[in-house]
């Protein structure tokens, strides 16, 4: 590939406040503009070295952090909208699957929530969860590239609408421990191209667990990563019938020391 220069600058602002209503309830408004630099991509299929600009964002949050039950209970929210400018992202031209390369999509968006808890309910038992959602669009996306030139109402690559965890600790016998936990991801396109819905991966769910033993000086635990060996494809390629598949049902023992 050709060699090149090409240099960038931003102005980059960002302001908030922060309201604490009570000494456990507080919440906060943040507005920012994010950036970041072009470059320039290589199109195997046509041979080509594709140059493409900075993006912009700007990024607005509302947030909300509280403790209930004397400080055994937190509750923590976000709620976002997010305004993208020249987003960079890969793109298919529809001349194979090697007929690919980044690009700067004309304007996008994406909003969404989290939520988050954890209770403590008492030294031996405490349990999380969180909840997040996002919905994202290409507003307007002209390419001057191959047959597929108008790429507007698509959704961003891989960007799940739901995401859920949970999971719960347990301390007993004087140093023994457990964890369980699962996390959920709902389906996801893995490309922006048009039929967008070829290039979807489906949902997924995982579910993990330890139990150890922790002394003064050494620790020793048994894990097992996707318990229920989930089958699942993290990539899928319609065109070549590729793919990357999930990572199997993983079993371990892990022992530390410390001096």
């Amino acid at each position: 590939t050709p060699a090149g220069t090409r240099t960038f600058k931003a102005f980059l602002p960002k302001a908030g406040v922060e309201m604490a209503w009570t000494p456990d309830l507080a919440t906060a408004f943040m507005a920012q503009r994010g950036y970041r630099s072009g470059g320039s991509s290589f199109n195997t299929a046509r041979s080509q070295l594709f140059a493409y600009d900075p993006e912009y964002t700007w990024n607005y949050e509302l947030s909300l952090r509280s403790k209930w039950l004397d400080g055994r209970l937190t509750a923590n929210a976000n709620a976002f909208y997010i305004d993208w400018t020249d987003q960079q992202t890969t793109a298919n031209f529809g001349n194979g699957v090697y007929d690919t390369h980044t690009v700067n999509a004309g304007k996008s968006h994406l909003y969404g929530f989290e939520l988050e808890l954890a209770h403590r309910l008492s030294s031996a038992f405490d349990w999380y969860a969180s909840v997040g959602h996002t919905r994202t669009r290409f507003d307007s996306f002209l390419t001057n590239v191959g047959s597929i030139t108008d790429l507007s109402g698509l959704q961003f690559p891989y960007a799940p609408r739901w995401t859920l965890a949970a999971g719960a600790n347990l301390r007993f016998g004087g140093g023994f421990n457990a964890n369980v936990n699962a996390s959920y991801r709902s389906a996801v396109f893995y490309d922006v191209a048009k039929p967008q819905e070829d290039e979807r991966v489906g949902g997924r769910t995982l579910v993990n667990a330890r139990i150890g033993y922790e002394a003064e000086r050494w620790s020793l635990s048994l894990f097992a990563n996707n318990l229920f060996d989930e089958h699942y494809d993290q990539y899928r390629n319609s065109f070549t019938g590729q793919a990357i598949i999930g990572a199997p049902r993983t079993v371990g023992v892990v022992l530390e020391t410390g001096f």
